[in-house]
């Protein structure tokens, strides 16, 4: 059953024209939008991954909209098309059209890669809403998080991007591995990360080693801060990535789509190899990029 997470609603004068959606992992955000531009009401609702149809009934159930509802929606969803770099992130050609007799729904295409093998499914959307106020950027565009996102953007297309599944790791290391016991505090010591990041920059090859070391340093030394033994186990994952993709940030432009601690992270890293790098704040994006999908959709009509 879905369940609603937050429901906030704002003042609004005008009805609902059309609803914006996106979904990522089991979380299904939507904005439902006036005819004036503003947000009627905002919802994050529990769905199943990947998302059905029949989510999408229960969507505009209580809405008093005229049917059928336009919808916009960025996310899993089955039998939703895929489209291969080079490719714009977010294209009215590429959207998978649905339709019922209480909506029509516009879905966001999964962009894949074939060499090597990789696709993004949320992200595309929220590159395209960067876009949407950074036209003429080019350069290299940074998405952490649990699967981190590195974008190569030329000409408003998405070139080739590689995902990396390094906060995946630190999670599953920090949660269920032997590395645990040293992990349980949120503290994090900025020299022990630097040192780290540094290291493994330099030889990458030895990851393995440099956590089994980390293991030992646990078991043995009692009085190891769990501050140093944090930042050490970060700086080895994210100095292994950026061993792996000195292509994307050397000599390039880099927008990091966040300013949480672990976009900070990055960033720090990345300005201590010199390079060209800012985080921006990416509250917005998501929603920037299905009003933009949503105003190709009424271009076209």
């Amino acid at each position: 059953m879905n369940t609603d997470r937050n429901r906030a609603t704002l003042a609004s004068d005008t009805q609902t024209a059309w609803i914006a959606a996106e979904a990522e992992g089991n979380v299904l955000r939507t904005w439902m939008i006036a005819s004036d531009g503003s947000i009627s009401e905002h919802r994050e609702i529990d769905v199943p991954t990947p998302t059905g149809l029949e989510v999408f009934d229960n969507l505009v159930a209580d809405q008093d909209m005229a049917r059928p509802v336009t919808i916009v929606y960025s996310g899993d969803l089955d039998k939703s098309a895929m489209v291969s770099v080079p490719c714009k992130p977010a294209s009215i050609a590429n959207m998978t059209v649905f339709q019922s007799s209480n909506w029509n729904l516009y879905v966001g295409a999964t962009v894949q890669q074939g060499a090597p093998l990789d696709l993004m499914i949320h992200e595309p959307n929220r590159i395209a809403g960067y876009l949407d106020q950074d036209s003429g950027f080019d350069g290299v565009l940074l998405l952490p998080g649990t699967h981190s996102k590195w974008v190569h953007i030329s000409a408003e297309e998405i070139v080739s991007f590689r995902s990396f599944m390094t906060g995946e790791q630190f999670d599953l290391l920090a949660q269920h591995s032997s590395l645990k016991e040293g992990l349980q505090g949120s503290e994090f010591d900025q020299n022990a990360f630097d040192a780290g990041l540094g290291d493994t920059l330099s030889r990458p090859e030895s990851l393995a080693a440099k956590l089994a070391s980390l293991r030992s340093e646990i078991a043995l030394n009692k009085s190891v801060s769990q501050a140093k033994i944090r930042a050490r186990l970060l700086a080895y994952l994210i100095g292994a990535e950026l061993a792996a993709t000195r292509a994307y940030w050397l000599g390039q432009d880099v927008v990091i789509l966040g300013v949480s601690p672990l976009a900070q992270r990055y960033q720090h890293a990345l300005a201590a190899q010199g390079a060209m790098v800012r985080c921006v704040d990416d509250r917005g994006l998501a929603l920037a990029g299905l009003r933009a999908a949503h105003a190709a959709i009424r271009a076209q009509a």
